[in-house]
């Protein structure tokens, strides 16, 4: 067992090698260069934890970090972080899983690899912050593996949302459902605990999410000015994010000019959906599986919160942002994540429905060698764009709205 692991993961990590070479573009955008102005010294913005890092990095260590080249060392960090998080992440769910179960799981973290190791290596997403709010999500989700240290994940996620307000939205419904089973499964004198930790995530997230939503502008002139020149020095040819600093400091927002940007998501996604049936279908025959052998309301609950709940949080960014390539992304990432940890932790009814997906599949070979090798085609996914191939159909099929920016 612990020799065919081993193995496994030599696999992935050099399959992780090789994706960073084919995918890698060492080239850092004025989004990315400009969030890393952001600060704490300008008071509790929003956005400013990464930026803050970064700039103490500066001061602390020999050699000047506040350059471009600097942001994109620091960029190649934090993608690493991510990728190393992953791959160890990988390893602790082969090793507390049940042998029969591995064969499949290292085809689950094949596929969610072909879609994560390039995806902060490319120039659109280099540097993007949301490789450390991941970064977070794997460290709580461990912690809540191992049952060890649990009360963490409620810091851990206050964290992720002063990286980004976005983390409520885009990778916090991991850890809230993972709380929400272990509340429901638990001994009657353990569900306190974890309704607590549930409870005190959420509250603390939602404080943090409102107040950078619509409190922490500071509004101030000056502000903006010191944080556009930072921008401007550390970024590639001196440009800057201006959207991205006026919205955060001054609260304009920019999503009146996105709108037909908007459109051009709403058909790609259509056009996703339809090169990616056969996972959906999967995916559906899992979860209604899983709701079917469950037994009582609050079974039904729990396997139902699992299907839905990291769609539901996301559904907001959807219908009112048009980064679609990184939602996407995440929702692929976090599902992943939370089925591998749920193997992980023995859940029954989820090994049920592994082990008889995993017998059918294994009777079409050929099928499950497609299934395996089709994620590359969509690889690597873009920021407001979702992948290059449904970019190209959705363009020469349905057309690009005037003023969409997608390019």
């Amino acid at each position: 067992m612990k020799k065919k692991i081993r193995l496994e993961m030599l696999g992935l990590i050099l399959y992780a090698a090789v994706l960073t070479a084919v995918f890698f573009q060492p080239v850092v955008g004025k989004y990315n260069t400009t969030i890393f102005a952001f600060s704490y010294r300008w008071g509790f913005l929003s956005r400013g934890l990464t930026g803050t890092v970064f700039q103490l990095l500066d001061q602390i260590l020999p050699w000047n970090l506040l350059t471009y080249r600097g942001t994109q060392i620091f960029s190649m960090g934090m993608d690493l972080l991510f990728v190393l998080a992953l791959l160890a992440f990988f390893y602790v769910c082969l090793k507390r899983s049940e042998e029969s179960l591995n064969h499949g799981m290292a085809a689950c973290m094949l596929v969610l690899s072909t879609f994560a190791f390039p995806e902060y290596v490319t120039f659109v997403n280099m540097g993007r912050i949301d490789s450390i709010m991941a970064v977070l999500t794997i460290l709580a989700v461990y912690l809540l593996i191992k049952e060890k240290w649990e009360w963490l994940v409620v810091p851990i996620s206050a964290v992720g949302v002063c990286v980004h307000q976005g983390y409520v939205l885009m990778f916090a419904g991991v850890i809230w459902v993972l709380l929400l089973l272990k509340a429901i499964d638990k001994p009657r004198e353990r569900k306190a605990k974890y309704i607590l930790l549930l409870g005190s995530s959420v509250l603390i997230c939602g404080v943090l999410f409102l107040y950078f939503n619509y409190f922490s502008h500071t509004g101030n002139q000056e502000v903006y000015d010191s944080i556009y020149e930072l921008a401007a020095s550390i970024s590639c040819d001196g440009t800057v994010h201006k959207q991205l600093i006026e919205h955060e400091v001054l609260g304009i927002d920019p999503s009146a000019d996105e709108w037909a940007t908007h459109v051009f998501n709403f058909r790609e996604i259509a056009v996703f959906a339809i090169l990616t049936i056969p996972y959906w279908l999967m995916a559906a025959a899992f979860f209604l599986g899983c709701i079917r052998q469950a037994e009582g309301f609050w079974g039904k609950i729990k396997y139902l919160a699992i299907a839905l709940g990291p769609a539901i949080l996301l559904m907001p960014d959807f219908l009112i942002k048009i980064d679609y390539g990184r939602w996407v992304f995440c929702l692929v990432f976090d599902y992943f994540i939370l089925i591998l940890a749920l193997l992980a932790c023995g859940d029954r009814i989820v090994t049920d429905q592994f082990h008889g997906m995993a017998q059918r599949l294994g009777k079409h070979r050929l099928l499950c060698v497609a299934l395996l090798i089709y994620p590359l085609v969509l690889t690597p996914m873009g920021d407001i764009w979702i992948t290059k191939l449904s970019k190209i159909i959705t363009s020469i099929v349905l057309g690009i709205p005037e003023g969409a920016m997608i390019f």
